[in-house]
Protein backbone atom coordinates (compact mmCIF):
# COMPACT_ATOMS: atom_id res chain seq x y z
CA UNK A 1 0.00 0.00 0.00
CA UNK A 2 1.47 3.31 -0.90
CA UNK A 3 0.23 7.03 0.75
CA UNK A 4 -1.24 9.03 -1.69
CA UNK A 5 -0.82 13.22 -1.48
CA UNK A 6 -3.30 13.38 1.37
CA UNK A 7 -2.18 10.53 3.71
CA UNK A 8 -5.67 8.13 2.45
CA UNK A 9 -4.04 4.53 1.61
CA UNK A 10 -4.24 3.61 -1.83
CA UNK A 11 -3.85 -0.23 -2.54
CA UNK A 12 -1.94 -1.47 -5.11
CA UNK A 13 -3.32 -3.51 -8.07
CA UNK A 14 -2.03 -6.67 -6.94
CA UNK A 15 -3.51 -6.16 -3.64
CA UNK A 16 -7.16 -5.16 -5.14
CA UNK A 17 -6.59 -8.42 -7.31
CA UNK A 18 -5.58 -10.53 -4.01
CA UNK A 19 -8.97 -9.37 -2.52
CA UNK A 20 -11.15 -9.52 -5.84
CA UNK A 21 -9.73 -13.20 -6.50
CA UNK A 22 -11.13 -14.16 -2.63
CA UNK A 23 -13.91 -12.28 -3.18
CA UNK A 24 -14.49 -14.59 -6.17
CA UNK A 25 -13.71 -17.56 -4.19
CA UNK A 26 -16.39 -17.02 -1.50
CA UNK A 27 -19.30 -16.61 -3.87
CA UNK A 28 -18.37 -19.72 -5.84
CA UNK A 29 -18.66 -21.49 -2.52
CA UNK A 30 -21.69 -19.84 -1.24
CA UNK A 31 -23.31 -20.68 -4.85
CA UNK A 32 -22.27 -24.56 -4.09
CA UNK A 33 -24.22 -24.03 -1.06
CA UNK A 34 -26.84 -22.68 -2.32
CA UNK A 35 -27.02 -25.63 -5.01
CA UNK A 36 -27.00 -28.41 -2.11
CA UNK A 37 -29.59 -26.42 -0.01
CA UNK A 38 -31.92 -26.60 -3.28
CA UNK A 39 -30.86 -30.18 -4.28
CA UNK A 40 -31.97 -30.81 -0.42
CA UNK A 41 -35.14 -29.11 -0.32
CA UNK A 42 -35.87 -30.71 -3.67
CA UNK A 43 -35.30 -34.17 -1.94
CA UNK A 44 -37.33 -33.11 0.92
CA UNK A 45 -40.35 -32.60 -1.64
CA UNK A 46 -40.33 -35.34 -3.80
CA UNK A 47 -40.61 -37.01 0.03
CA UNK A 48 -43.68 -35.14 1.28
CA UNK A 49 -45.09 -35.55 -2.22
CA UNK A 50 -44.89 -39.56 -1.90
CA UNK A 51 -45.89 -39.66 1.61
CA UNK A 52 -49.19 -37.27 0.90
CA UNK A 53 -49.65 -39.94 -2.01
CA UNK A 54 -49.85 -42.81 0.30
CA UNK A 55 -51.73 -41.02 2.84
CA UNK A 56 -53.64 -40.88 -0.40
CA UNK A 57 -53.91 -44.18 -0.88
CA UNK A 58 -54.77 -45.07 2.24
CA UNK A 59 -57.58 -43.03 2.80
CA UNK A 60 -58.94 -44.40 0.08
CA UNK A 61 -59.05 -47.78 1.33
CA UNK A 62 -60.26 -46.88 4.76
CA UNK A 63 -63.33 -45.51 2.93
CA UNK A 64 -63.65 -48.89 1.39
CA UNK A 65 -63.77 -50.86 4.20
CA UNK A 66 -66.08 -48.20 5.90
CA UNK A 67 -68.23 -48.76 3.09
CA UNK A 68 -68.50 -52.27 3.35
CA UNK A 69 -68.62 -52.50 7.21
CA UNK A 70 -71.89 -50.03 6.77
CA UNK A 71 -73.47 -52.83 3.69
CA UNK A 72 -72.51 -55.75 6.40
CA UNK A 73 -74.10 -53.83 9.31
CA UNK A 74 -77.02 -53.27 7.11
CA UNK A 75 -76.87 -57.10 5.92
CA UNK A 76 -76.92 -57.80 10.26
CA UNK A 77 -79.92 -55.81 11.07
CA UNK A 78 -82.01 -57.20 8.23
CA UNK A 79 -80.39 -60.44 9.41
CA UNK A 80 -81.90 -59.67 12.79
CA UNK A 81 -85.46 -58.61 12.39
CA UNK A 82 -85.50 -62.14 10.14
CA UNK A 83 -84.32 -63.88 12.86
CA UNK A 84 -86.40 -61.69 15.68
CA UNK A 85 -89.42 -62.96 13.24
CA UNK A 86 -88.75 -66.75 12.80
CA UNK A 87 -88.54 -66.10 16.76
CA UNK A 88 -91.80 -65.02 17.03
CA UNK A 89 -93.42 -67.18 14.69
CA UNK A 90 -91.86 -70.49 16.32
CA UNK A 91 -92.78 -69.23 19.46
CA UNK A 92 -96.33 -69.30 18.37
CA UNK A 93 -96.10 -72.48 16.57
CA UNK A 94 -94.93 -74.12 20.25
CA UNK A 95 -97.31 -72.35 21.96
CA UNK A 96 -100.02 -74.10 19.31
CA UNK A 97 -98.20 -77.42 20.01
CA UNK A 98 -98.09 -77.18 23.43
CA UNK A 99 -102.03 -76.64 23.08
CA UNK A 100 -102.48 -79.73 20.64
CA UNK A 101 -100.33 -81.94 22.56
CA UNK A 102 -97.79 -82.47 19.76
CA UNK A 103 -95.11 -84.58 20.01
CA UNK A 104 -92.28 -83.29 22.25
CA UNK A 105 -89.57 -84.03 19.55
CA UNK A 106 -91.06 -82.09 17.01
CA UNK A 107 -91.23 -78.98 20.00
CA UNK A 108 -87.10 -80.31 21.08
CA UNK A 109 -86.41 -80.25 17.14
CA UNK A 110 -87.10 -76.37 16.91
CA UNK A 111 -86.12 -75.77 20.35
CA UNK A 112 -82.33 -76.85 18.99
CA UNK A 113 -83.23 -74.93 15.73
CA UNK A 114 -83.56 -71.90 18.01
CA UNK A 115 -80.23 -72.60 19.84
CA UNK A 116 -78.55 -72.75 16.41
CA UNK A 117 -79.58 -69.89 15.46
CA UNK A 118 -79.16 -68.08 18.61
CA UNK A 119 -75.49 -69.64 18.21
CA UNK A 120 -74.98 -68.25 14.20
CA UNK A 121 -76.44 -64.44 15.93
CA UNK A 122 -73.43 -64.81 18.63
CA UNK A 123 -71.40 -65.38 15.65
CA UNK A 124 -72.38 -62.46 13.86
CA UNK A 125 -72.00 -59.92 16.50
CA UNK A 126 -68.77 -61.38 17.26
CA UNK A 127 -68.04 -60.23 13.78
CA UNK A 128 -69.69 -57.07 14.35
CA UNK A 129 -67.66 -56.59 16.92
CA UNK A 130 -64.64 -57.55 15.78
CA UNK A 131 -65.06 -55.02 12.66
CA UNK A 132 -65.67 -51.95 15.09
CA UNK A 133 -62.32 -52.87 16.48
CA UNK A 134 -60.40 -53.02 12.94
CA UNK A 135 -62.62 -49.42 12.39
CA UNK A 136 -61.33 -48.33 15.83
CA UNK A 137 -58.01 -48.84 14.61
CA UNK A 138 -57.92 -47.50 11.31
CA UNK A 139 -59.11 -44.26 13.04
CA UNK A 140 -56.41 -44.39 14.77
CA UNK A 141 -53.66 -45.15 11.85
CA UNK A 142 -55.14 -42.38 10.19
CA UNK A 143 -54.67 -39.94 13.42
CA UNK A 144 -51.38 -40.89 13.79
CA UNK A 145 -50.63 -40.03 9.85
CA UNK A 146 -52.38 -36.85 10.49
CA UNK A 147 -50.13 -36.23 13.00
CA UNK A 148 -46.75 -36.99 10.64
CA UNK A 149 -48.17 -35.00 8.30
CA UNK A 150 -48.43 -31.69 10.54
CA UNK A 151 -45.20 -32.82 11.63
CA UNK A 152 -43.79 -32.97 8.32
CA UNK A 153 -45.41 -29.61 7.67
CA UNK A 154 -43.88 -27.83 10.59
CA UNK A 155 -40.22 -29.17 9.61
CA UNK A 156 -41.11 -27.93 6.21
CA UNK A 157 -41.70 -24.37 7.21
CA UNK A 158 -38.51 -24.65 9.75
CA UNK A 159 -36.55 -25.51 6.76
CA UNK A 160 -37.81 -22.52 4.50
CA UNK A 161 -37.50 -20.32 7.33
CA UNK A 162 -33.81 -21.18 7.44
CA UNK A 163 -33.06 -21.05 3.91
CA UNK A 164 -34.81 -17.57 4.24
CA UNK A 165 -32.32 -16.70 6.85
CA UNK A 166 -29.27 -18.00 4.51
CA UNK A 167 -29.93 -16.34 1.62
CA UNK A 168 -30.87 -12.95 3.83
CA UNK A 169 -27.67 -9.72 2.60
CA UNK A 170 -24.33 -10.61 4.34
CA UNK A 171 -22.72 -7.47 6.23
CA UNK A 172 -20.48 -6.08 4.64
CA UNK A 173 -16.78 -7.65 4.70
CA UNK A 174 -14.84 -5.18 6.68
CA UNK A 175 -11.68 -5.90 4.81
CA UNK A 176 -13.04 -6.25 1.35
CA UNK A 177 -12.12 -2.76 -0.26
CA UNK A 178 -14.93 -1.14 -2.17
CA UNK A 179 -14.91 -1.12 -5.98
CA UNK A 180 -13.26 2.33 -7.39
CA UNK A 181 -15.80 5.16 -8.23
CA UNK A 182 -15.76 6.49 -11.45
Amino acid sequence: MTTGRQGQGVHTDSEFERREKALAEREAVLTQREAAVQHREDALARHDQAADAREQTADQREQAADAREQTADQREDLADRREAELDTQEARLDNRARSLSLEAVAVEQRTLERIQRSRELLAASSERLDRSEAALRRVQARTHRDQQEIDRAVATGERTRAHQVSQAPASPDPDTPEPPHG
